[in-house]
């Protein structure tokens, strides 16, 4: 019986650690190990009516039967704009890491979380879920192994009561290229490798810092006065996450001997699209305590009847002098292009504001100036309400 060296890899990642001489040449599996993959990949998620990509780079490392994890991933909000996500999962320090980098925010941090407590009830009774599925993922490979020389594909595994797990291989059915997780015939996910992935016995000596923190200065949330993100373990449906099926199962003091390193493999490269990060927004500036203000702008204004006004310009701000400037351009006026200089200078003794507008198309343009209008007392009261009302964010410029 001819059996595809996948097969003899995944079996060999199921059973515990022989030494290689101890089997014969007809003894199936053959203990064959790759302590170390690297690869880049693209994922797929079915979920409800919506359907989202992504794509990143996973690091896996079994080396002396401690497993640690390192996954990248790039997200783009309309929102925020392009964010880095890197977790990196360590079985020895029984922590996890996760550094949330927004560049076009400049936010840059990274958080500290504990593996769950395995002793917690709820935790203990999840455990039980995932001993079922390490039996069945035993029984799955001794069944492949025997079966293989009448068929020309593997079958799903059985990952959860509604969903099994599929396998994305070579033209040679000899190489692992991906996985899929369906709910009979709908794909519900699929993470396919791109390119060849990178293997080893050993994690070279490049890539070892792969599976530090991510950060110098990476800190638990309780640490933070202001979070900038949250990584969900439990989504709002309260039921474990992949993400904190495998925490629990890096929990123990000895992972790849208990649960296998099979079992670990798949459950972290099936991982990518399950991993809920809640972005906080950023802390609006304190204005009160900025003497210098300077920012462009974009305006869209609706008016009646379905029109729509756009403008641009600058806008500088002297708090200690009391002085403001608005430069402004719009085009496609109804009396042609329009710029407009704005100053008012509040500080000076003999305080005015100055209005300079230029109509192009018309060739004309006229500089007005007027005494500073006096703070009464209705205008008073609706800056005091105002100023109640806390400034707040609202997405990033295009």
């Amino acid at each position: 019986m001819a059996v595809p060296r996948l097969l003899l890899l995944l079996a060999a990642l199921i059973l515990p650690a022989v030494a290689e001489d101890a089997f014969s040449t007809q003894d199936i599996p053959r203990i064959i190990q790759d302590n170390y993959l690297h690869t880049a990949y693209e994922f797929t998620l079915n979920r409800a009516s919506t359907t989202r990509h992504g794509a990143g780079e996973i690091w896996l490392s079994f080396e002396n039967g401690q497993p640690r994890i390192r996954l990248r991933g790039v997200a783009h909000s309309s929102k925020f704009g392009e964010g880095v996500i890197t977790l990196v999962m360590d079985s020895v320090a029984k922590a996890m890491y996760a550094r949330i980098e927004l560049k076009d925010l400049n936010e840059d941090q990274c958080l500290k979380y504990d593996f769950p407590d395995i002793q917690a009830p709820e935790n203990q009774q999840r455990l039980q879920t995932l001993r079922k599925r390490k039996e069945k993922s035993k029984a799955w490979l001794a069944q492949e192994v025997h079966d293989w020389a009448n068929r020309a594909e593997m079958s799903p595994l059985e990952w959860t009561r509604s969903y099994s797990l599929g396998f994305l291989l070579s033209e040679g059915g000899d190489e692992l290229k991906g996985l899929k997780l369906q709910q009979g015939a709908r794909l519900v996910k699929e993470v396919a490798f791109q390119g060849t992935p990178e293997k080893a016995k050993h994690v070279p000596e490049a890539d070892r810092g792969m599976f530090l923190p991510p950060s110098t200065n990476c800190r638990s949330p309780a640490e933070l006065t202001n979070e900038l993100a949250q990584v969900d373990l439990k989504p709002p449906h309260q039921k474990s996450s992949a993400l904190n099926d495998l925490l629990l199962m890096l929990s123990s003091p000895e992972p790849v001997q208990e649960w296998s390193q099979l079992l670990l493999m798949l459950s972290s490269i099936i991982l990518p699209g399950d991993i809920a990060v809640m972005l906080e927004d950023p802390e609006p500036p304190s204005l009160a305590s900025l003497q210098h203000v300077a920012f462009d702008y974009a305006a869209h204004t609706a008016g009646p009847g379905g029109h729509t006004s756009k403008s641009q310009g600058s806008i500088w701000i002297n708090m200690r002098e009391r002085a403001f400037r608005l430069q402004g351009t719009a085009k496609g006026t109804k009396i042609g292009d329009l710029q407009i200089d704005l100053i008012a200078r509040g500080g000076d003794a003999d305080a005015k504001i100055y209005a300079h507008v230029k109509l192009s198309d018309q060739d004309e343009e006229q500089c007005v100036s007027y005494a500073y209008p006096n703070l009464t007392h209705r205008p008073l009261m609706e800056l005091e309400e105002s100023e109640k009302v806390a400034l707040s964010f609202f997405s990033i410029s295009e």
